[in-house]
């Protein structure tokens, strides 16, 4: 939307093309930089998990597909701002579920638009299974908030396997074969 107001503005103009094409740039810049985040995550992630480390490898897990998930958003979706909550992506859902993206946090929303990006505005992920594993970010978010601020939980190898070491594989091994991981 912003860019076909900007397009008005600028309408017949060759400076327009070329500012445009400047701020695309400034973006894969920024999506490079976020991707060397989201590997480097990965890494602590995995040296995390053989150090039995488990509640640190469950933030890097989770940093690892979500900033992949953002560098994403920011190639596919010119109109996704993270900061902001768009109710156009979500024209498919009823008005309780609007209601209830607007009260989001920001990595909650980006998850939710992301999943409804691919869902019902791209219809990337049709199958049932790839349906399922999708879903499992938002527990991925859950577990890593745990893993972060819950007084009361700690991740024990058996907890680390079974709430986010196979959701983990499987989230990625789908991101990976729809060109979400390594879309850079």
């Amino acid at each position: 939307m912003r860019i076909e107001i900007l397009k008005k503005i600028f309408a017949y103009s060759v400076t327009f093309d070329y500012y445009y094409a400047k701020i695309k740039e400034c973006i894969q810049i920024m999506s490079t930089i976020l991707k060397e985040k989201a590997d480097e995550n990965l890494k602590v992630a995995k040296y995390s998990e053989n150090k039995e480390l488990y509640n640190s490898a469950v933030s890097r897990y989770y940093y690892y597909i979500f900033q992949n998930i953002l560098c994403f958003l920011d190639s596919n979706c010119p109109e996704f701002n993270m900061n902001k909550f768009d109710q156009s992506i979500f024209k498919n859902q009823n008005i309780f579920k609007i209601k209830k993206l607007e009260r989001m946090g920001r990595h909650e929303y980006t998850i939710n638009y992301f999943v409804d990006y691919l869902l019902y505005k791209k219809n990337i992920v049709p199958q049932f299974h790839d349906r399922t594993t999708i879903s499992l970010l938002e527990k991925l978010r859950v577990e890593r908030n745990n893993s972060d601020y819950c007084r009361n939980t700690f991740f024990s190898k058996l907890m680390f396997n079974n709430h986010v070491k196979v959701p983990f594989d499987n989230i990625e091994q789908l991101l990976k074969n729809i060109n979400v991981i390594n879309s850079i």
